[in-house]
C-alpha cells in the first residue's frame, strides 16, 4: 500500500507545483486558480494512485485498503500543506489577516482537502476499473 501513497504523493507535489506555476503566470488577481488547485490536487492525486492500484491488482481498493489510502493521504496532504503554510509565512503573505478569519478558512480547507481526497478514492476506482477492464478486452482482441 505505501506504494500508492508515494503515487499520490508524487501526484500532489507535482500538480501543486503546476497550479503555482499557473497561479504565477496568470495575470491579476488568480485566486480562482489557487481555489481550484485546492480542490483538484487531491482528487487528481487519489486518481493517480487509484489507477496504479487497479493497474497492479485488476480490482478496486476494498473497504479497509480505501481507509487506509484516505487517511494516510490525507496526512501526507497535510504535511505538505504545513510546509506550503511555513513558505508563505516567511513570505508575509499572512501579514494584515485577521486570526479569525484565517481559521475559518483553514478550517473550511482542511474539511474540503478530506472531503476531495476520499472522494477520489471513493467514486473512482470502479471507472478506473472498467477502463482497465476495456483495455485488456481490446489487447485480446488485437492479440487474436
Amino acid at each position: 500500500m505505501w506504494k500508492y501513497l508515494w503515487w499520490f504523493i508524487g501526484g500532489a507535489v507535482g500538480l501543486s507545483i503546476l497550479w503555482a506555476v499557473m497561479d504565477a503566470i496568470l495575470p491579476g488577481d488568480s485566486g480562482g486558480t489557487t481555489t481550484a488547485g485546492g480542490v483538484l490536487v487531491p482528487f487528481l492525486s487519489a486518481n493517480i494512485a487509484v489507477d496504479r492500484f487497479v493497474a497492479n491488482h485488476m480490482r478496486v481498493p476494498d473497504k479497509a485498503e480505501r481507509w487506509w489510502l484516505v487517511l494516510w493521504s490525507f496526512g501526507a496532504l497535510l504535511a505538505w500543506s504545513v510546509i506550503g503554510f511555513v513558505v508563505l509565512a516567511v513570505l508575509g503573505v499572512f501579514e494584515g489577516v485577521d486570526t479569525g478569519v484565517f481559521a475559518v478558512i483553514l478550517v473550511v480547507a482542511v474539511a474540503v482537502t478530506f472531503l476531495s481526497v476520499w472522494g477520489g478514492y471513493a467514486f473512482w476506482p470502479k471507472r478506473v476499473l472498467r477502463n482497465h477492464e476495456r483495455q485488456a478486452q481490446r489487447r485480446a482482441t488485437k492479440a487474436d
